[in-house]
């Protein structure tokens, strides 16, 4: 009988699983080093003010990113070419729209800006967009009349039958105090008026009401007559720039919102002169005896894996209301992310440490956390739920920041509001609270995600306990 040979394979190691895995290492490295080195973008400008290698780009005051080369422009020397490596937090300011600037002192009519870059170091500023990615940018020669608005102000329009000399950049002065700036000029859509932004700071909201009347205040006037000549002339600010000056009447009427439309009249009325109403200064935003929600500053902590390779320490903060005996807050601020190792994680807010293992479903609802607290059991504010957009006051953090929305720039989605995505808030918005302009009742909680997007989190039928 013929023994049938039984063949035995020696199994070996792939050898290309070695430089295989050794690439995919590499790639994992990289792509983590990238991400943690920030993005590289490049600015022209026509003067480099003192800008070098090491010099900041910052916003509202904070380094977001660093000057890394400062050349000449290849073409005919035109210009100077600026590169900057933007710290990882600050990659949404390489957008379409963002507004590059040297900060530098300069001298006008209207004051003296940019003063500590007389005794500090040359940095450039920026403002950010909204727009698409976009990694090259053009500088301007100064900074835009949008930069440095207080958060909070209001924004109403002026209708003139001419433009006069009214000027972009010009103040806005009630008794010679400049309360705001005119921001644009320009003819209403059907070419029948002449139409001016103006902003007003936010400490001097309740000077503009129903009954407020404006007129522009530049220029020189010259009137002869029998008992001889007169020559008036305005402040050399306003001569110059062409301001624009209001007076609010002894009933002034009833506070007024964003995009409110007065006359800008030509010249001002002596009767308009004599008013002296009494009108309380500060934030007129909210109805009188409304209490302001109590808002504590959060952070949830919480490990990462990369690629099943690297660990990374994250993190994500916010603001937490007390509410019910609890804390308030966005879905993401009590939930951990999908790649969190070991499904744990901790959440710390106003010395109280909670340890979060549910990770995140949806970021389209708030969320209730039980205190230990007894002191939260009492509520500040009261909630209801919305039947449509409205008019909001947004209050932030302990100072009791707060601004205002028009309910023309909210939008209808699915169990959340969509805010203007012109309207710009930083990170540091994320949790506050939405109350209502009318009552003062809490309506929700303000949602800012990484990509820009701006939401309120509409206060539920009963807390999710």
């Amino acid at each position: 009988m013929i023994e049938v040979a039984t063949l035995k394979t020696k199994r070996h190691l792939a050898w290309w699983l070695i430089p295989l895995a050794s690439l995919l290492l590499a790639i994992t490295l990289g792509a983590t080093s990238w991400t943690k080195q920030g993005v590289e973008i490049t600015l022209q400008f026509e003067q480099g003010y003192g800008v070098q290698p090491g010099s900041s780009l910052k916003y509202r005051g904070i380094a977001v990113g660093m000057v890394e080369s400062v050349l000449l422009m290849d073409e005919a020397l035109e210009g100077i070419k600026v590169t900057v490596r933007l710290t990882p937090e600050a990659r949404h300011i390489a957008s379409k729209g963002s507004v590059f600037w040297v900060n530098r002192a300069e001298v006008g009519i209207s004051g003296v800006s940019g003063l500590d870059a007389l005794v500090g170091a040359t940095y450039i500023n920026v403002l950010p967009g909204k727009g698409e990615a976009q990694y090259r940018f053009v500088g301007v020669g100064s900074a835009p009349l949008n930069s440095g608005l207080e958060p909070g102000g209001i924004e109403v329009t002026l209708q003139a039958e001419r433009m006069g000399g009214l000027r972009a950049g010009a103040p806005v002065r009630y008794r010679q105090i400049t309360i705001g700036k005119v921001m644009t000029i320009g003819l209403s859509s059907d070419a029948s008026a002449v139409e001016a932004q103006v902003y007003i700071q936010p400490k001097y909201l309740n000077l503009v009401r129903s009954g407020t009347h404006f007129w522009q205040s530049g220029g020189i006037s010259a009137t002869a007559g029998l008992s001889g000549f007169s020559l008036k002339v305005d402040s050399l600010t306003n001569a110059v720039l062409g301001g624009v000056a209001l007076a609010v009447p002894e009933k002034p009427g009833h506070v007024v919102h964003q995009g409110h439309r007065f006359k800008l009249h030509d010249e001002v009325k002596p009767s308009w002169l004599t008013w002296r109403p009494s009108v309380p200064l500060g934030n007129p935003l909210l109805p009188d005896s409304v209490a302001l929600p109590e808002l504590k500053f959060a952070v949830l902590r919480w490990k990462e894996s990369s690629y099943g390779v690297m660990e990374s320490d994250e993190q994500r903060q916010g603001w937490l209301l007390a509410y019910e005996g609890g804390w308030l807050g966005p879905n993401d601020l009590m939930q951990l992310s999908e790649d969190a190792l070991q499904n744990q994680g901790q959440l710390e807010v106003a010395g109280e440490v909670f340890t979060i293992t549910n990770k995140l479903a949806d970021k389209s609802h708030l969320l209730w956390l039980k205190s230990a607290d007894d002191k939260l059991s009492v509520n500040l504010v009261s909630g209801r739920q919305s039947l449509g957009p409205e008019d909001i006051v947004i209050v932030r953090d302990e100072q009791a920041l707060l601004r205002q929305v028009s309910a023309s720039r909210i939008v209808v989605d699915e169990g959340y509001w969509q805010l203007d995505p012109m309207l710009v808030f930083g990170s540091r918005w994320h949790g506050a609270a939405v109350l209502s302009a009318k009552d003062g009742k809490l309506l929700g909680q303000l949602s800012v995600q990484e990509e820009g997007d701006v939401q309120v989190l509409l206060m539920p039928v009963s807390i999710p306990k």
